[in-house]
C-alpha cells in the first residue's frame, strides 16, 4: 500500500510495472486492471484514499476476479457493508492469488477474528519470504505497533528506509511513531516529518503529517500553517481542511474552524466523511463554552441522518450518538446520555449483524 513507481503508456495501452507489483501482487491478465491497480496503490501511498478507491473500483470492474484489488479495496471501504463485500470476495479468491496476497488475506482474516498473534506471525513470515522488500518491513512495523513493541516498530521502519531510501511511507510512519508511541521524541518526529516532505513534496499528506507533529508540540499556529500548505498542494483534500479546523479550534478561532470543517464537508466523498466534519464542528461550540449550542448542533446532525432512512446512515448515526453520550455525560446530563447510549447500541448491533 505504499509508494510505487509507475510508467503507463496510454497511447498503446501498455503498462510498465515495477517488479514488486508484477511479481507479488498482480494476478490479472487485464492490462487495464493492472494499470488502475498500480495507480490505486500509488494513491494509497500518498494517502489519497478517494483516488485509491476509484482506481481499485476500476480495476475490479475490468477484472472482477482480481484478488489483490479486492483485498486493498477493503482498506478504503466507505462502510461496514462495503468492507464486508470486498473482504468476502478477497477470501473467495484467495487460492488464485499470489503468495504475497494470500498472506495479506490471511492477515485480514486474523484481524477480523481479533487474532493479533496470528497477524504478527504472518507479518514475520512475509519479511522472511521477502527480506529485501521495504513494504514488507513497513507492514511488520504496523503489527509491532499494534502489539506496543515500539522499539521493534521503529527498527523495522528504519530497515525499510535502508532497503529503499525513496520509500516515503516509512518516513511518515516513523515520524508519527515518535509523536504517538512511547517513548515520544518530538525532535525525531520533526526530523522524519521533514524527510517525508522531502521525499513526497507533491503529497498533501506529507504536510498534514508535518502539521500533526507541530500539533503534538502544542504549536497550533505552525500546525495550521502546515495544513494550509497541504490545502495549497491539494485543494480537494478533505483531511487537510479538517486538520486545519482542529488547529484553528485550539487557537480559539472558532468561526475559522467551522469554515474549515464546512470546506472539508464540501469536498468529502462519502457520507461518513461528511458527517464526521459536522461532528467536529459540534465540538467547536464546546471549546467556546456553549454546551447548549453543541447539543443543538448534534441534534441537527442526528435529525438529518434519520431523514435518510438508509442503511448507509447507520454507521454515522452510531458515531454521532457516541458523541452525544460523551458530551451529555461530561456535562452531567445523565438521562440524555443514557438515552443516546441506547441509540448507539441499537445502531452498533445493526452494523454488526449486517457484517456478521
Amino acid at each position: 500500500m505504499r509508494v510505487l513507481k509507475l510508467a503507463v503508456y496510454l497511447m498503446t495501452g501498455a503498462v510498465l510495472l515495477p517488479a514488486f507489483v508484477a511479481a507479488q501482487h498482480v494476478n490479472t491478465e487485464s492490462a487495464g486492471a493492472r494499470a488502475h491497480f498500480v495507480m490505486g496503490m500509488k494513491s494509497f501511498d500518498m494517502a489519497k484514499f478517494d483516488d485509491a478507491r476509484s482506481h481499485l473500483d476500476k480495476a475490479i470492474e475490468m477484472d472482477p476476479n482480481f484478488a489483490a484489488a479486492h483485498l486493498y479495496r477493503t482498506w478504503v471501504a466507505t462502510s461496514a457493508d462495503d468492507w464486508k463485500a470486498h473482504y468476502d470476495r478477497a477470501r473467495a479468491l484467495r487460492e488464485s492469488a499470489t503468495p504475497w496476497v494470500q498472506n495479506m488475506i490471511d492477515r485480514s482474516v486474523a484481524g477480523a477474528d481479533n487474532d493479533g498473534e496470528r497477524q504478527l506471525e504472518l507479518a514475520l513470515a512475509l519479511v522472511a519470504e521477502y527480506p529485501t522488500s521495504a513494504r514488507a518491513f513497513d507492514y511488520l512495523a504496523s503489527e509491532y505497533s499494534q502489539h506496543k513493541m515500539y522499539d521493534a516498530e521503529r527498527g523495522a521502519l528504519k530497515t525499510a528506509m535502508a532497503l529503499d531510501p525513496g520509500y516515503s511511507p516509512a518516513y511518515k510512519s516513523l515520524s508519527l511513531s515518535y509523536v504517538f508511541n512511547q517513548p515520544e521524541d518530538h525532535e525525531a518526529a520533526l526530523k522524519y516529518g521533514k524527510k517525508y516532505v522531502k521525499h513526497a513534496p507533491d503529497a498533501a499528506d506529507a504536510y498534514i503529517v508535518f502539521g500533526d507533529v507541530h500539533r503534538a508540540r502544542n504549536d497550533f499556529q505552525k500546525a495550521s500553517d502546515a495544513y494550509a500548505m497541504a490545502i495549497e498542494v491539494d485543494p480537494d483534500h478533505a483531511t487537510a481542511y479538517s486538520k486545519k479546523g482542529h488547529a484553528d479550534t485550539y487557537l480559539g478561532a472558532f468561526e475559522a474552524a467551522r469554515a474549515d470543517f464546512a470546506a472539508a464537508e464540501k469536498v468529502a466523498k462519502t457520507l461518513g466523511q461528511r458527517v464526521g466534519q459536522k461532528n467536529f464542528a459540534v465540538y467547536t461550540h464546546l471549546y467556546a463554552g456553549d454546551v447548549s449550542a453543541a447539543m443543538q448542533a448534534n441534534t441537527d446532525v442526528i435529525d438529518g441522518l434519520k431523514k435518510m432512512d438508509s442503511d448507509e446512515a447507520t454507521g454515522p448515526l452510531r458515531t454521532t450518538y457516541r458523541d452525544r453520550v460523551l458530551i451529555a455525560a461530561h456535562h452531567g446530563m445523565f438521562d440524555e446520555a443514557m438515552a443516546a447510549h441506547s441509540e448507539m447500541v441499537k445502531h452498533t448491533k445493526s452494523m454488526t449483524e449486517r457484517v456478521n
